[in-house]
């Protein structure tokens, strides 16, 4: 018995959509299941996934994060923290700018040297704005 070309290839399209289909309907039962699973699992943690989480914070809460965060101190490590970084990243491009060879490689660097070089006096004149305050 022999089978023609394309009967053969309809029979194996015809396969790989069924195939598709089982994937995906399993697929489709696996994620459900996870999904519920999960909702039992966080029950504690919300009350309703539609509605979101629910968080009772106080004023009083509220404000002592406000200043916690915003208080000069922390602004202060935050500027100096930023500071380091574009400093290191200047150093880095420097030791980069020296071992190059190529002028556009090297403008390209340079613009970046004096991006970073402008940010860095920005920082430090905040820096001296918190500090006079």
């Amino acid at each position: 018995m022999k089978i023609s070309y394309t009967a053969k290839n309809s029979y194996l399209d015809e396969l790989q959509k069924k195939n598709k289909e089982k994937r995906l309907e399993i697929r489709k039962e696996l994620f459900e299941k996870t999904i519920a699973k999960n909702k039992e699992e966080n029950k504690s943690n919300y009350t309703n996934k539609e509605e979101g989480v629910l968080l009772d914070i106080s004023e009083d809460a509220k404000q002592k994060a406000y200043k916690a965060a915003n208080n000069p101190a922390a602004q202060l490590q935050k500027l100096y923290k930023k500071l380091r970084e574009y400093e290191s990243e200047v150093a880095s491009l420097m030791k980069k700018l020296n071992f190059t060879d190529n002028d556009h490689e090297a403008n390209q660097i340079n613009e970046k040297i004096v991006e970073l070089n402008q940010k860095i006096s920005a920082i430090k004149e905040q820096i001296q704005n918190i500090s006079k305050a």
